[in-house]
């Protein structure tokens, strides 16, 4: 069964995605399979921790919660070690794509499923949630 953990503080800048970033390489070092999902919407980074440039995000987070591809597709390997391996979901960084989830807002039930479903997919021991500070 897979173990999901959500890291949250009401602050930001307390090193949420830091400890994220690190537990996900800790685990993926000893051979377990690790998701990672970036739902800090609203100021995205831990895809930066992850030396996962810019340049090389294609589809996001946002993307699936428009209804514009699968949480497979917006998924990036970002380490492999020991037969371990960390799978991540970035939010974009995007300012256009920011206001729009912030407009819009998206279905709750829709993160539901890209969770289980990254599960199903990657096969994974843990899922690892990086949140957005507040309440």
């Amino acid at each position: 069964m897979t173990q999901i953990i959500s890291t949250h503080s009401f602050r930001g800048g307390t090193g949420k995605s830091n400890i994220t970033a690190n537990l996900a390489a800790l685990l993926a070092r000893r051979g377990h399979r690790v998701g990672v999902f970036d739902t800090d919407i609203q100021s995205p980074g831990i895809h930066v921790i992850f030396n996962l440039a810019e340049d090389e995000i294609r589809l996001t987070l946002n993307d699936y919660l428009w209804g514009n591809c699968s949480i497979e597709e917006a998924t990036y390997q970002v380490q492999n070690e020991n037969g371990g391996a960390v799978f991540l979901v970035p939010s974009s960084i995007k300012a256009n794509d920011i206001a729009r989830v912030l407009r819009e807002k998206y279905d709750a039930n829709d993160m539901h499923d890209a969770f289980r479903s990254l599960i199903s997919a990657f096969r994974l021991d843990y899922l690892l949630i990086d949140t957005h500070p507040g309440l």
